[in-house]
């Protein structure tokens, strides 16, 4: 079964070093950088002999930073199971990574 999204705050929290974890985006002016904001993308489940034999989550992934090199984060976040990177691009002078996580 899918997997507490909790958990993978503190995945977050942990392995990239980032205090500033956000489950859905709060409003702008109260982000504190770097951060992440993660929110749920969809639910994958497949089913075989009537059950449900694997069910998990996809997430969208944002590392948001105003320094251009994040990619010591980025590597950081690849190394993440079932973690891969959408797509790059700078809004309002900061920096986004986005990622696909299914968790």
């Amino acid at each position: 079964m899918a997997r507490d999204r909790r958990d993978l705050s503190r995945i977050f929290r942990e392995k990239l070093g980032i205090k500033h974890v956000y489950y859905q985006s709060p409003a702008p002016n109260m982000l504190q950088y770097p951060c992440i904001i993660y929110e749920l993308d969809k639910r994958d489940t497949y089913h075989a002999d009537d059950r449900v034999y694997r069910d998990m989550n996809r997430f969208t992934v944002t590392l948001i930073g105003r320094e251009v090199d994040n990619d010591d984060l980025y590597d950081k976040m690849l190394e993440i199971p079932y973690c891969q990177s959408e797509r790059r691009f700078i809004n309002d002078g900061l920096y986004h990574d986005v990622f696909n996580l299914y968790y």
